[in-house]
């Protein structure tokens, strides 16, 4: 198990807009405090924030429509004195000023668009249900009871790996940032935990920070984090990225040095493959500089692992069988909590901790919603979680073949979780 990425049932807000540029009085739109930032707002189209920022420093007319040609969304771009700052709001693959936010430090760029969850989710268990090994992906553990019950998981006496990562960056967090000479710190996740701060506080010791930018799938998920953040740290600017991240995003604040931060051990539910991926994806979107900070659960005695799994006050069995009142919930199925049972193996062959939900009879599960009828004989499961486990040996190979390398190796006092910082080769 780890940290959720976002709430799943929580639909981001999204405009659809034909491409357009318009210049409008400074009072409609919210400022940016720097005009270089601009550049990392506009993401992809960085040219034309540079065209900008020099037309107005010149005080040209800033008649770019043409420019934007070919962007999703629509821009707002305004003169806003002789500093030549620079105002923008840009909907869908552009950054626009948070409608939630509290604060207008707190922009939001979205790359996903409008979604059906519902659809995705349907989907989803149409596809696990009918291949030939049963699962659910766990992503949609996290609705708002099993976000709870994931809190409660992670002060378990079992559940170790939060508090081992936690005793990792208390001790490092300075020498993650110095290392790198972090101004920014981009997250893949919604930012709320103490993890984050310890990070935003080491930048602000050695009075670097500039920037913060969670990766999340939910607008929503991260906006009273944002909130919180831009109160707490005076000088943070944050841009939520509304995104998957199986691919490569453009991530803000480029040219400033940044912290891409992977933590929590999520990198456990990725297949060998998809995160040989994702490391891929991460070396494209790093510069010179930048440094990517990731945790790794390390493998270790079956018993422990296994145990941090499978508590003994049986939270992780009730966070488990949750996923069943959902599906009957947002699926109309007739799931029968009732004739399931939880259960966490390891795999130590592949070095992997395996959670199910078993089956207890032989029994007919109708999902009125995708026209489905699922048969389960007598002790056969659906598999919810894969957790794979690592050595130092695997998880830097894991690295060096996305064209990563470490450059700081850190563990917790008993060597059951590292924290690696790896840049690009």
């Amino acid at each position: 198990m780890v940290s959720p990425l976002a709430t799943w049932n929580e639909t981001p807000r999204s405009t659809s807009r034909s491409p357009s540029l318009r210049v409008v009085p400074s009072n409609s739109t919210t400022a940016v405090r720097d005009a270089s930032v601009v550049i990392d707002l506009l993401g992809a189209h960085r040219l034309t924030a540079a065209r900008v920022l020099e037309d107005s420093r010149a005080g040209s007319d800033l008649n770019l429509g043409p420019a934007l040609d070919g962007c999703q969304g629509a821009a707002y771009l305004c003169d806003l004195g002789p500093l030549g700052k620079v105002a923008a709001c840009m909907e869908n693959r552009m950054e626009r000023p948070s409608a939630a936010a509290a604060d207008d430090r707190v922009v939001v760029r979205n790359v996903l668009g409008p979604r059906d969850q519902h659809a995705e989710l349907a989907r989803d268990v149409r596809d696990g249900l009918t291949g030939p090994v049963k699962q659910i992906p766990p992503k949609y553990f996290y609705d708002a009871r099993g976000s709870d019950l994931f809190e409660r998981i992670t002060a378990l006496p079992e559940y170790y790996l939060t508090r081992a990562e936690t005793e990792i960056l208390e001790l490092h967090a300075a020498d993650f940032v110095s290392d790198v000479g972090a101004h920014v710190l981009v997250e893949y996740g919604s930012g709320s935990s103490t993890k984050t701060r310890l990070l935003l506080d080491a930048m602000q010791a050695q009075a670097t920070l500039e920037g913060y930018a969670p990766v999340d799938v939910s607008e929503d998920a991260v906006h009273a984090a944002a909130d919180l953040l831009v109160s707490e740290y005076p000088e943070l600017q944050v841009v939520i990225v509304v995104a998957d991240f199986d691919g490569p995003l453009d991530l803000s604040f480029a040219g400033r040095p940044r912290l891409i931060a992977f933590l929590g051990s999520t990198i456990g539910n990725f297949t060998p493959e998809a995160a040989r991926r994702f490391m891929v994806c991460v070396a494209e979107e790093l510069e010179p500089g930048d440094g990517f900070l990731i945790g790794f659960d390390l493998v270790k005695d079956a018993r422990e692992l296994e145990a941090a799994y499978d508590d003994a006050a049986g939270v992780t069995a009730a966070f488990n069988l949750n996923l069943l009142s959902a599906l009957n919930r947002e699926l109309h199925a007739e799931f029968d909590e009732r004739t399931f049972r939880h259960r966490a193996f390891y795999d130590a062959g592949r070095a992997r901790i395996e959670m199910h939900l078993v089956s207890e009879k032989a029994q007919s599960v109708r999902i009125p919603d995708l026209d489905l009828e699922v048969q389960f004989e007598a002790g056969e499961s659906i598999r919810t979680e894969l957790s794979h486990k690592y050595t130092p040996e695997s998880a830097r190979a894991l690295l060096e073949a996305g064209g990563l390398r470490v450059c700081r190796w850190e563990t917790d006092g008993s060597a059951r979780f590292a924290v690696a910082l790896a840049e690009r080769r």
